[in-house]
């Protein structure tokens, strides 16, 4: 690994200061923008979204369901009525209305039907399973029709169908789709929201979720291409199997596990996210982000690519690589950053990181950005605020962090601190002892023109800067409070 050293001394005693955050929500105020709508997407859509899935409209022809508290009725043959127990046995379009207290809407058709269910102001509550049920179908679409509200809700635990485990309030053993531009809520405090063991696919809608296990959740593939989206979660808020592919949406997130987790690749390249509580903010094997505006509070990692487990946070053993075994009297700096790995070994390096677009705040307990393996940055804006307590770092890799593109703003601990492997345009990693949350930290180039102006919301120890605007080799000003030092970047 190719190990770089950055070394800096400021000028005098580094002081405190009370002042507030430069700009909206901490971001940096420089005169590069965020590329948040990305033009060359990494997602090809065509792979994922069907124009079927878009298709809301349906025919006069379809079928009506009226739910009536206890039961329903239907005029069509292909709607078996049992009590509580609603089953659609036929592919077609069945628009369903009204209130099912304790009951179950299924469906139970060919392998090879198509079937859409449009939601037309229906509330289906399910006491001890789901209240969507899909036992057999080929693809299931479920439309909220426009201007109306709906809720599917199931209690506080689920009993098995015919062997299968049921989890969810929605619960798909085929492949699944939301679509329309109608609101529902998705309640339970005993397992998922809308669950599907095949692909799960979301082209539109309003989403209010408050659930006690994963918000969405698939087997074999979640794709998302537009929707509103309040998720209350126990565990992930948006969790795959496999893969997750964002597209688009809004997204507001309060997750007690992962706010989006993907055990193989998270793709997001629009829409705007954020993340006000997580353990872990985005986490999956390989993360790529071309675009979108994403804020991120972890008590944990912010990105954390490969997965599982991990060391940072709080308690561990710190290490002398980063400014030495602690900052001067009074805030005086420790000195220069070790380009190369600081942190702890990971037992996989197979994980990756690739940010060539959008605006991402992370506000991580833990790393800011945790690699098992490779971190690159090519293009967006990016700012990190970390904490000073614990073995936790700013950027956390195995193999190496090459930015060749895009500005990047990291501040937080400086025992496991690590700093770029390798760059295309300028770096500055500094280490400038204990600093107050709300220090305002200000780099001008040689003319006295403002490159980077920033304020972190925690407490910082480091510093590391990064921008299409900083020439390596030119000569800049770091002030840090009240002291300032010049240095040439890297």
């Amino acid at each position: 690994m190719k190990k770089r050293i950055v070394s800096i001394c400021l000028i005098g005693v580094l002081l405190f200061s009370a002042c507030g955050i430069d700009g909206e929500n901490g971001q940096s105020q420089n005169n590069t923008e965020a590329n948040s709508e990305n033009e060359s997407s990494t997602i090809n859509t065509d792979e994922i979204f069907s124009n079927r899935d878009f298709k809301t409209e349906y025919e006069d022809n379809c079928a009506y369901i009226q739910l009536k508290e206890s039961t329903a009725t239907c005029e069509s043959n292909a709607v078996e009525i049992n009590g509580s127990t609603i089953t659609i046995k036929d592919e077609g379009t069945y628009v369903v209305s009204g209130t099912l207290e304790n009951g179950m809407l299924v469906v139970d058709s060919e392998e090879t039907d198509k079937t859409q269910i449009v939601l037309n102001g229906a509330a289906i509550h399910n006491e001890s399973s789901a209240a969507i049920y899909i036992k057999q179908s080929d693809k299931v679409f479920i439309t909220l029709e426009e201007g109306t509200e709906n809720t599917l809700s199931s209690g506080s635990s689920f009993q098995n169908i015919d062997e299968e485990e049921i989890d969810g309030v929605v619960y798909s053993k085929s492949d699944l789709t939301f679509n329309g531009n109608g609101a529902i809520r998705v309640q339970t405090q005993g397992g998922h929201g809308i669950v599907s063991k095949d692909d799960l696919i979301i082209t539109g809608g309003n989403y209010a979720i408050d659930v006690s296990s994963h918000g969405l959740s698939a087997n074999d593939m979640l794709g998302i291409a537009e929707g509103d989206f309040k998720i209350v979660s126990g565990e992930d808020s948006i969790h795959c199997d496999t893969n997750i592919y964002i597209q688009n949406g809004s997204f507001e997130i309060d997750a007690t596990d992962d706010a989006v987790h993907a055990d193989a690749t998270l793709d997001i390249c629009g829409g705007k996210m954020n993340v006000s509580n997580s353990y872990e903010g985005l986490e999956a094997l390989d993360i790529k982000v071309s675009g979108g505006e994403i804020q991120i509070t972890a008590s944990d990692d912010g990105l954390n690519a490969a997965g599982g487990a991990d060391s940072s946070g709080f308690g561990g053993m710190g290490n002398d690589q980063f400014g030495g075994p602690g900052g001067g009297p009074g805030g005086r700096p420790g000195g220069g950053m070790n380009g190369g790995h600081g942190g702890m070994q990971s037992g996989s390096s197979d994980g990756s990181i690739v940010i060539s677009g959008g605006t991402l705040y992370i506000k991580a307990s833990g790393d800011g950005i945790d690699a098992n393996g490779t971190v690159e940055i090519t293009g967006g804006n990016i700012t990190v605020c970390g904490p000073t307590q614990g073995d936790t770092a700013t950027l956390d890799y195995d193999v190496s962090a090459v930015i060749t593109g895009g500005t990047f703003i990291g501040t937080g601990a400086r025992n496991m601190a690590q700093t770029f492997s390798d760059s295309e345009q300028g770096v500055i990693a500094v280490s400038i002892g204990n600093q107050e949350a709300g220090t305002t930290i200000t780099l001008t180039d040689s003319s006295g023109d403002i490159v980077i102006s920033y304020a972190p919301e925690l407490p910082f120890a480091i510093v590391i800067l990064s921008s299409p605007d900083i020439i390596k080799g030119e000569t800049y000003t770091i002030t840090v409070g009240e002291a300032s030092g010049e240095f040439a970047a890297e």
